[in-house]
């Protein structure tokens, strides 16, 4: 499981995701209908809910076989997922981790309206109130911390706290608020493995990885055969 985030972590390929055609499908990881992934559909990667990884440290869930498959979101992922799914939102800020009274405050419709459908995919719908504290990690053994919260008798008011570029902690740090980011390729869920083409925008996805593979092996054998035939040919 280490060694499975930590490369992915470094090695991967990214898709630009953009706001053309942009949706987010609630998927299902351990058994039908449980809804604890939620897929971008512009990427093809999988995120799971936080409610999953809420109290956690990075290194509980790096050594946690329950997380296998799963691996730790680039910054550029998740900053991708920032700009599409909250167009109307700033995500860019200097703050430290440790400032987050300096949030800033949201009032607009569009605005409120886009922080909730991300907490409502995360963390889940028909509160009052919804706090969203994503954690995820810029580099080895640090954390950052991205995340939201609706308040008021009907959510009219929200604050949202994006990319943090200062501060953070290690991959021991513990808050029973937040919860790390998690992310699949696909061929974790339940949904990915019923239906793997739920993942065909992700380079990185199963489908995507076996189909030169089985490109090459056939180009190789369609060479073997023509020079099988021309030595026949020059036997005659």
């Amino acid at each position: 499981m280490r060694k499975l985030l930590k490369g992915a972590s470094v090695a991967l390929v990214m898709a630009v995701a953009g706001t053309a055609n942009a949706e987010m499908v609630s998927t299902d990881w351990l058994a039908s209908g449980d809804g604890l992934a939620t897929l971008d559909t512009q990427t093809g990667i999988e995120w799971m809910d936080l409610t999953q990884t809420k109290g956690m440290t990075v290194n509980q869930i790096l050594n946690d076989s329950r997380f296998d498959g799963w691996r730790l979101p680039t910054a550029s992922e998740v900053e991708s997922l920032l700009k599409s799914y909250l167009p109307d939102v700033d995500h860019h800020y200097t703050l430290t981790y440790y400032q987050l009274g300096a949030w800033p405050h949201y009032e607009n419709k569009s605005e409120i309206s886009q922080i909730r459908n991300m907490l409502d995919f995360f963390v889940g719908s028909g509160s009052d109130y919804q706090t969203i504290y994503g954690m995820y990690s810029p580099e080895e053994n640090q954390v950052r911390l991205t995340g939201g919260t609706l308040y008021g008798s009907t959510n009219q008011h929200a604050r949202f706290y994006g990319m943090d570029n200062g501060g953070g902690g290690s991959w021991d740090y513990y808050n029973s608020a937040y919860a790390p980011y998690l992310v699949s390729d696909g061929g974790v869920t339940l949904s990915s493995i019923n239906d793997p083409n739920l993942n065909k925008e992700n380079p990185n996805a199963p489908i995507n990885a076996s189909a030169p593979l089985v490109g090459s092996f056939g180009l190789m054998c369609l060479l073997t055969a023509m020079g099988t035939q021309r030595r026949r040919k020059g036997q005659l």
